[in-house]
């Protein structure tokens, strides 16, 4: 009895080895053959994408502040971040889309001064750019300015005209009151009318008083005529516009290099395969005829 039950274990416990040895060999099987295309030498390092050409994907800043991103290269390029410089101070993060080729895209603004200044724009991904910009006009043209001199127009200071006074009436001349006389004589109001007579001998027709010395009458002089003048007319002047200078932009290229080795070794082989599956099948079928 003992020495049945001896047989019968050594026999379970070679079925149970031939069955965990055939497991194993047949996950290992597997395991080869799906690792075949894989590459199995620490010499061969997996493929790294390519790098960014960054002389056709490149940033920009313009004058106003506005920050844009223009891809030009003939693939897709993905999302990343950009770092915005200016004179060597970080002034903003922007983020950057996935863009496809040919396409441009906004990535929005920011404060710039309102002198020279240079910037820096860094993709935290790969590529960046720097320039500096100038605030005002990018270039002007020459600029003459022309003013024509117009005639001049004298002008013409109004004289003013006196009004004429009355010569004074002499003596014996007729009045019609004293104030027409000429000083020392009055208006006499004889029978045959009104006369200037002196005061003295208002009989007397030639104003001699007997004894006195006839008084000299005043002889009116005419007033200065004044000459009219011509003013000055300004002479005009001509202003010239200077250039302004216009910003330069410097790209700076970043490629990376391109990863290269021997082709990769195959790893799994089918033959193998079947030989171990074989071999465990035999192995099973062995025990299996031991066991009976």
């Amino acid at each position: 009895m003992k020495e049945f039950i001896k047989n019968k274990a050594i026999t379970g416990l070679i079925v149970l080895s031939t069955v965990i040895l055939a497991g194993v060999a047949i996950f290992t099987a597997l395991k080869l053959y799906n690792l075949r295309q894989a590459s199995i030498s620490p010499l061969s390092p997996e493929s790294q994408p390519f790098a960014w050409d960054c002389t056709k994907y490149t940033f920009n800043l313009d004058q106003s502040g506005n920050v844009t991103v223009e891809n030009k290269s003939s693939k897709d390029e993905p999302s990343q971040q950009a770092r915005i410089y200016i004179e060597n101070n970080l002034v903003a993060t922007l983020d950057v889309p996935a863009l496809p080729k040919g396409q441009t895209a906004s990535l929005g603004s920011v404060s710039v001064p309102n002198q020279n200044y240079s910037w820096r724009i860094v993709g935290t991904k790969d590529c960046q750019n720097s320039g500096s910009n100038t605030p005002g006009p990018k270039s002007c043209a020459q600029l003459t300015f022309t003013l024509s001199q117009p005639s001049p127009t004298p002008t013409v200071t109004p004289t003013p005209t006196r009004t004429p006074t009355p010569t004074p009436a002499s003596c014996n001349q007729s009045c019609d009151s004293n104030s027409d006389c000429i000083n020392g004589l009055i208006c006499y109001q004889a029978s045959s009318g009104s006369y200037c007579r002196s005061s003295s001998c208002s009989l007397e027709t030639d104003c001699s008083c007997p004894g006195a010395s006839p008084t000299p009458s005043p002889t009116p002089t005419n007033p200065p005529t004044s000459t009219p003048t011509t003013a000055n007319t300004p002479t005009p002047t001509t202003y010239l516009a200077s250039n302004s200078p216009t910003p330069t932009v410097t790209y700076i290229a970043a490629v990376s290099p391109t990863p290269g080795g021997d082709a990769l070794p195959s790893a799994g082989f089918a033959l193998t395969t079947w030989l171990l599956l074989g071999s465990a099948l035999l192995i099973m079928i062995g025990a299996i005829i031991l066991a009976l």
